[in-house]
Formats: C-alpha cells, structure tokens, sequence
C-alpha cells in the first residue's frame, strides 16, 4: 500500500475526533488562514465540547501557542456526504457539494496525538522501505551497467520525468541527445518546474558523455572496434536497458529530486547525434 493511501485510510478514520478533557491532539488546519497557531502545533483539550447550532467548540491550550478554540462542524458534513449518497439529483448533489465547499473554509481540521504519531511512523517506515527497494534494486544491477554511472544517469530521468515533456517509455533518448536537441525538444513545452528544467538542460552534454564513455568501455571490454557507428549502436542499446530499469524502480515524487549534486559548468564533447533509429546489437 502507498503512503497517499495509507494517509486516506487514516485520515478518513481519525479527522476530527470527537474530544473530552485532557485529550492531547495535534493540529492539522485552522480555518483562519491568519490564526497564531500553524499545523503541526500540539495541544490539551481543557474542556468538553460546547454545542452551539450546528457545530462544537473546543477550548485549547496549545504547547507554543497560548490557547485559541477550534470549531468542527463534522457532524453537519457528515450528513450533508449522506444526503449526497442517497440522493440521484445531479443538482441537488451540485448544490450540497457547495455547502459542504462552504463550511469546509470554516472547519478546523485536528487528530489524536497519539494517531498523529502513528501515521507519521506508518509514512515513514513506507518511505523508508521504498528508498531501500530502489537501493537494492539499483546494487543489483551495478554491475551490469558497471561502465555507467547509474545514480547520476537515474536521477537524470527523474528530472526529465518532472519537466514532463514526454511520456517515460520513450525517454530513453534524453540520455544521448545532448543539450541542443533537448532545448529543441522542449521548446515550446510549459516550463513549470523550472529547477527540473534547469537541471536537465545542464547536464543534458554531460550524461550523454557518460553514456559515450561506458560504450567505449563496454567495447573495449569485448575487443570489439571503436567506431563513431559501434559507439552509437551500443549507446541506443543501453540507454534502453537504462530506461528500463528506471521504470521498474517504485520512485517516490521527491526521491532524487533535490537537483544539487552536479556543477552548472558544461564537459566540452562535440558528437553529432545521429536521429536515425538502429536497432542493431553491436
């Protein structure tokens, strides 16, 4: 199970709770978006809930915060989601869902502590198990692509992947083309991560070297003649295994996204890139 649906299960089990003197919760959203008091912020229920129309209010001292109320209005909501799931009148659905919008701008959001605590662990340890597959899964495969260097050719990819300019089963070019051909690529493309982009064009030359390289050393390794030709035909071969493996790895959105690991400073390699598919081994 992913972390997003470890975080809806638990969230639609434990929003809100219902609370009692004493109670310890943890802050998830104040409806005032200048309240003193930012998400995250522990507190103790000091007394039960006050019923006022149709909502509850709670007085709180919070840890860093002094004490401040809360308002929920669960109760209405969940009515409202009930009448919605009975109903079969598209307007009258539309029109519900617009009160539930409504009173969601003014309803507090908040959780158990000891809930809080336990979807954090939970979240964590889901992330922690990720980024020990992709580590296995990446030693595993070291040394097939020796003559690569695989994190920096992976991490590539993952930027590539947050520009979005192309779907991933057709990427595996990105890792050969070089700079030029990439900013010809993307030209016209909506630049939304900005860093992703920055970071791809940079070192767009730069990865395309270590793939020059490691075909080099893939046919040395084989006695095999070193050819501009051979050299491209391994290139195309391995950039596809390359990409691959990169679809088979269970990344997360931030995994190797931080973007900070190279220089900005260009590897001088001219090569003319040929665009003519070959498909040959070499």
């Amino acid at each position: 199970m992913s972390h997003s649906r470890i975080l809806d299960k638990h969230l639609n089990n434990n929003i809100c709770p219902d609370l009692s003197e004493g109670d310890r919760i943890v802050l998830i959203k104040m409806s005032d978006p200048i309240s003193p008091v930012p998400p995250g912020t522990r507190g103790t229920v000091l007394t039960d809930g006050t019923s006022f129309m149709d909502e509850t209010i709670y007085s709180i001292r919070w840890d860093k915060s002094g004490s401040l109320n809360i308002l929920s209005n669960i109760d209405t909501l969940k009515k409202l989601n009930k009448q919605i799931d009975r109903s079969n009148d598209e307007s009258e659905i539309e029109r519900l869902k617009g009160v539930i919008k409504e009173i969601e701008k003014d309803h507090d959001v908040w959780m158990y502590e000891k809930d809080f605590d336990s979807l954090k662990k939970r979240v964590k340890n889901v992330n922690e198990s990720t980024s020990r597959n992709v580590h296995n899964i990446l030693s595993k495969h070291r040394k097939v692509f020796k003559n690569y260097e695989l994190d920096k050719l992976i991490k590539f990819l993952v930027a590539v992947r947050d520009v979005s300019f192309i779907n991933m089963t057709q990427a595996s070019f990105t890792l050969i083309c070089g700079k030029e051909r990439l900013e010809h690529e993307t030209k016209y493309d909506n630049k939304s991560n900005k860093k992703a982009y920055q970071y791809m064009i940079d070192n767009a030359d730069r990865v395309r070297d270590i793939m020059i390289r490691g075909a080099m050393e893939t046919l040395e390794e084989k006695d095999l003649e070193i050819t501009p030709e051979s050299v491209e035909r391994v290139m195309r071969r391995d950039s596809n295994k390359i990409m691959m493996l990169y679809i088979s790895l269970p990344l997360k959105p931030n995994d190797y996204s931080d973007y900070d690991d190279y220089d900005n400073d260009e590897d001088e390699y001219e090569d003319d890139y040929d665009e003519e598919e070959d498909d040959e081994d070499y």
